[in-house]
């Protein structure tokens, strides 16, 4: 409502907004953003709010989670306008002991032949990849040996429906030296700048972070050989459609497509 310069228009869209809260609180509508180009085939779907979180240390984390669906909004939605799309930050999926919940689930839906993709999405800002192949892949292993059923409803599927068991991991990596600039936007440019008085070369800088980020990619692409893992250095978010995805394939690592034939 900041954005809002009418007071007699803010007032409407606070009356509006309060009339939709209330049919959502009594479960008689659930929250749809519709992109107003294409009103009746090109829908953006947000099934639950983002996750509260209590420390301020996963605010560039989270940031770099919202900059991932930007990414898939813009490359396979509003760009390619064959897709709908649906994020779900709250989705959940019980193991033998305990739970599995990823940073976002995006599924992806061809228009023209209703053929459904999704995507598991995982953002590691610290962890060294032992650590995320011991905390975090061996979990995903373990769900694709269930039924890989989420808590929540998914893409329009009925509550209880299972995901697809092509359903791809996408694991985007920087590092903890690197955590706080997973995307360097120019207030924290600005300040690095004051703060290393003028010394602060953002090119060289930006350079060694990708080499960084790289390099923890590459490591824990070789880690595993599934399928349906694929890992990113986050500084290549933006090419979601272009081969740049690692994955294991025997002794190498290769790069490969998101979505072939597109």
């Amino acid at each position: 409502y900041n954005f809002v310069s009418s007071g007699d228009y803010k007032n409407r869209i606070i009356t509006l907004k309060k009339s939709a809260d209330s049919l959502v609180n009594k479960n008689l509508a659930s929250p749809v953003i519709i992109d107003e180009l294409y009103p009746k085939r090109f829908t953006t779907t947000y099934a639950t709010k983002p996750t509260e979180r209590n420390s301020n240390r996963q605010y560039p984390h989270d940031s770099a989670v919202k900059d991932i669906a930007v990414a898939f909004y813009w490359i396979f939605y509003a760009k390619r306008k064959f897709f709908d799309i649906e994020f779900n930050y709250n989705v959940k999926f019980k193991l033998k002991d305990g739970y599995y919940s990823p940073d976002l689930l995006i599924t992806l839906q061809k228009e023209e032949d209703g053929e459904t993709y999704n995507f598991i999405i995982e953002m590691e800002c610290s962890r060294k990849p032992g650590e995320i192949y011991r905390e975090k892949i061996i979990k995903n292993l373990e769900l694709l040996k269930t039924k890989m059923i989420p808590l929540q409803r998914v893409g329009g599927n009925p509550l209880g429906e299972p995901l697809d068991k092509r359903t791809k991991f996408l694991y985007f990596i920087t590092t903890q030296k690197y955590n706080r600039y997973t995307f360097a936007r120019p207030h924290v440019t600005q300040r690095e700048a004051e703060y290393f008085k003028g010394n602060y070369d953002y090119v060289r800088f930006s350079e060694e972070r990708k080499k960084s980020e790289d390099k923890a990619a590459q490591d824990l692409a070789r880690l595993t050989n599934h399928p349906n893992f694929l890992f990113l250095p986050f500084h290549q978010f933006t090419q979601l459609d272009k081969p740049v995805f690692l994955q294991k394939n025997g002794s190498l690592v290769v790069r490969r497509h998101l979505i072939n034939n597109l």
